[in-house]
């Protein structure tokens, strides 16, 4: 017997003596179909998902290669497959237990079982469940070959051609670029094992692990519990910290609060700051902030939290114009391409002053539907300020009338009234 395969491994191909016969395999390798060379259907087999014979229409009808192109023994049954180990079809296993590589398979729990077959997937056997890691595997998947595309590329590009040329090669870590990163890259804002999560309402709600550490646990619940956070952040610091806001109404809680937070001193730097009564009120604003290594926790009491977000909507696009403005000004200094016509006007009043006096900035997208976008200074565009039109407006339309009465004047003395 003489058996062919093709580029994946798979039967296409037997001849016993005279008799020449052609093989139609699954994507696994495991023969369903036989024909003759005359293109007559001579044996169909249909098999459960592990391999087990269900129906064989000609099982006398020797063929040795069996479930994923493993060698069948027809005494016991068994399957002798590629890799020299043996597989039981009939109850899906392996008969000895798989110890090969399995250091490599801890990151994946289904493959764990030192018995079962392909981690319980005897569909996808050649497939691999890994997420391409590199812009090179992604290549790789999509069904290219450098090599073959650019095959004299391989030995400038990494190779040096002879010890006395002076070739720098690439750097490591720009040829990979890491697309999958485990776990967080910086500590949580409220510390390990506590999380704190934004109602519909708006409210926040602290919950928590029982291994976080207590002392924060308490002092965080005790005070931020229940308190409003509004449903935005800011980068602060040179993009080093993210900023948190959240908000009580009633200010009699600051004292006790004060002494709740007391706690974490020596641990988390805390600054209170008193603010003046708004429009002659009783109460007073009391800034507290939290700094951590990442992240910056604003706590804002006797103030609504629809007051504090247009506070600091009107703040954060003060500065994303002002970062936009910066922006324009860089890119006249250096002659580059502006999106903008300036005048030669307008361009003198940007460089020095940093703004053009005729023009505001605006929004681009939506803020509400994008509050991610609050500080961004590319979501800013300029336009010529309202009050300076109407102004031309008036002026055009008084210009208008005083020449219409001087022009009747004019002609009542020429006798025309």
């Amino acid at each position: 017997m003489s058996l062919t395969y093709d580029d994946r491994g798979h039967l296409v191909y037997a001849q016993v003596y005279r008799h020449k016969y052609y093989i139609a395999t699954d994507q696994c390798g495991t023969p369903v179909m036989m024909f003759n060379q005359y293109g007559e259907g001579i044996r169909e087999i249909m098999r459960s998902p592990y391999g087990h014979i269900v129906y064989d229409s000609n099982p006398y009808l020797y063929m040795p290669i069996d479930f994923c192109g493993g060698i069948l023994d027809q005494v016991t049954s068994l399957v002798h497959m590629p890799n020299g180990k043996v597989y039981d079809p009939l109850i899906g296993q392996w008969m000895t237990p798989n110890w090969e590589n399995v250091d490599q398979r801890i990151s994946n729990p289904t493959r764990l079982h030192l018995y079962r077959f392909n981690g319980n997937d005897p569909i996808n056997h050649h497939h691999t469940r890994d997420h391409p890691k590199d812009h090179l595997a992604w290549i790789k998947l999509v069904g290219y070959d450098i090599n073959s595309l650019v095959p004299q590329a391989n030995d400038r590009l990494y190779q040096q051609k002879n010890p006395w040329t002076r070739l720098h090669p690439l750097k490591s870590d720009a040829m990979s670029i890491g697309l999958l990163k485990i776990g967080a890259a910086s500590e949580p804002p409220f510390g390990k094992g506590i999380i704190v999560s934004r109602t519909v309402e708006g409210q926040a709600i602290v919950s928590s692990v029982p291994a976080a550490n207590p002392i924060y646990r308490d002092v965080y619940t005790s005070v931020f519990n229940r308190t409003r956070l509004l449903p935005f952040t800011f980068v602060v610091h040179n993009s080093l910290q993210d900023a948190f806001f959240f908000v009580k109404e009633d200010s009699w809680r600051a004292s006790e609060d004060r002494q709740q937070l007391k706690r974490l001193q020596g641990q988390v730097n805390t600054t209170f700051h008193e603010g003046s009564r708004e429009n002659g009120s009783g109460n007073n604003h009391l800034d507290v902030k939290l700094h951590i290594q990442n992240a910056v926790i604003n706590l804002k009491y006797g103030t609504t939290a629809e007051k504090e977000r247009q506070r600091l909507m009107h703040h954060a696009k003060l500065q994303a114009v002002r970062k936009a403005w910066h922006r324009e000004k860089e890119l006249l200094r250096n002659g580059l391409i502006s999106s903008y016509d300036w005048t030669q006007q307008e361009s003198d009043d940007i460089m020095k002053n940093g703004y053009a006096n005729l023009y505001e900035g605006e929004y681009i997208h939506d803020i509400v539907q994008y509050p991610e976008m609050l500080e961004d200074p590319f979501n800013i565009r300029f336009v010529k300020k309202k009050t300076s039109q109407s102004r031309k407006r008036k002026r055009r339309d008084v210009k208008d009338v005083l020449q219409t009465e001087i022009s009747s004047i004019t002609n009542c003395f020429g006798g025309k009234c």
